[in-house]
């Protein structure tokens, strides 16, 4: 089956460009690209990849409508702090916020091709995970391919106390929550054997709207995360 091809919908100001821009795949429910947060962001390029469909299918959806919200919650949060990445959003979910763990290993298969491509850092939001041993494995063989490409994946490193696969395969940048800190400010620490991000769990704040009443949570400390690698990447 032929790769869906992604298209771009983009607000892009080549002469702002210093460096090529940071590119970010989000597997996540999709982007809402009128929201108001994703709007004011003048400069930022987001380009709709493909949608894996219920039954496992990898399609073409320039549609790719964010019924759930996260998808959209996330690339504000990556986009206010670093405004002149390219998002590129591939959907794995649908009416819920889960799916079956080979629909994202599909979307991931299709971000290192696409990703393989072109210049400038590149970097894999994935705001999900799985506590499940048995995709050790392939994810572990997934991301040895990834760094080889200089592909950064950032994931959530634990889920409910548990360690989540691929947050804590080595080559993945792991993410905790630290509710202290600054949206812009995580804090990097190395351990072992592996790379852990201590990230604030809160997305951009929306006006009206009590923090404790919006998203929040791992996903949205990963997303902080790229937002800070990808700011720092966009400097010359």
């Amino acid at each position: 089956m032929a790769s869906p091809t992604p298209k771009k919908n983009e607000n892009e100001n080549d002469a702002s460009r210093v460096n090529p821009r940071p590119r970010v795949v989000i597997i996540d429910s999709g982007v809402h690209r009128s929201h108001p947060h994703i709007l004011d962001r003048v400069n930022a390029a987001i380009t709709v990849g493909p949608t894996v469909l219920p039954d496992g299918q990898l399609v073409d959806d320039p549609d790719q409508t964010d019924r759930l919200g996260h998808g959209t919650c996330a690339a504000a949060a990556i986009l206010e702090v670093a405004p002149l990445v390219e998002l590129i959003t591939v959907k794995v979910f649908h009416d819920v916020p889960s799916c079956p763990f080979a629909h994202v290993m599909t979307a991931l298969e299709w971000a290192l091709t696409e990703l393989a491509s072109g210049e400038g850092p590149t970097f894999v939001n994935l705001s999900l995970g799985t506590t499940k041993h048995e995709w050790r494995a392939p994810l572990t063989e997934i991301v040895e391919r990834a760094v080889s490409l200089a592909v950064q994946f950032v994931a959530p490193a634990t889920f409910n106390n548990l360690p989540s696969y691929p947050g804590v395969v080595p080559g993945v940048s792991g993410v905790l929550i630290d509710a202290n800190r600054p949206r812009d400010e995580p804090r990097f620490c190395d351990e072992e054997d592996h790379r852990y991000w201590y990230a604030s769990p809160f997305p951009r704040d929306l006006p009206g709207v009590p923090r404790p009443a919006n998203l929040s949570g791992g996903s949205m400390a990963c997303a902080n995360v790229v937002a800070y690698l990808a700011a720092r990447a966009s400097k010359p």
